[in-house]
């Protein structure tokens, strides 16, 4: 039995890296991926994002995947990165300048580069992709 999003949006909020948790990530994000309405957890999903901005959460791993398959993410994940750069948000973004080289991307991308809350290793990510896609 499928259970209801509010309860998945639930969990999602009070996700913790302790014990099993790519586990429980997996198994939480395959609900999620056969409910009604899965874009409803893009901010609960971004939130663990946040949560854990240079965790390892896969490569790319069942958060990211869950996330690519909601309708109009690639918003959510600009906003994301506005508010608390993430090492998986970074490596989304790139995917999505690969494909499409929009004006709001590359903006995303120059913002993680003076973004207070961005790691050291994030800015240099952000170089390192403005250089591989040669964006200035």
């Amino acid at each position: 039995m499928v259970r209801q999003i509010a309860d998945i949006i639930s969990d999602l909020k009070i996700f913790c890296m302790e014990g099993d948790y790519m586990l429980r990530l997996s198994k939480l994000t395959d609900e999620l991926l056969q409910a009604k309405n899965k874009e409803e957890a893009l901010p609960a999903l971004f939130g663990i994002l946040e949560k854990y901005p240079e965790e390892e959460l896969g490569s790319p791993g069942p958060l990211v995947h869950a996330i690519e398959k909601c309708k109009g993410y690639e918003k959510a994940l600009i906003y994301s990165l506005d508010r608390r750069p993430s090492t998986l948000g970074i490596w989304m973004l790139y995917r999505l300048l690969k494909k499409r080289s929009d004006s709001e991307y590359k903006e995303a991308l120059r913002k993680i580069k003076i973004n207070p809350l961005s790691s050291e290793q994030m800015k240099e990510d952000a170089e390192l992709i403005a250089e591989w896609l040669k964006i200035n």
